[in-house]
């Protein structure tokens, strides 16, 4: 994607799920809110 923010492709890129995961969220969840966004949502672990 071309744009002025330098670092949009790595955002783009990058797994949010499983990096939540691998830093210790559960019950990850994503949902699409509209075309164009997505809400994740998770829980800490006790």
């Amino acid at each position: 994607m071309k744009s002025t923010e330098p670092f949009l492709d790595e955002y783009y890129m990058l797994d949010l799920e499983e990096t939540m995961r691998k830093v210790g969220f559960v019950n990850v969840c994503s949902v699409l809110t509209d075309p164009r966004h997505r809400t994740v949502t998770a829980t800490v672990p006790y």
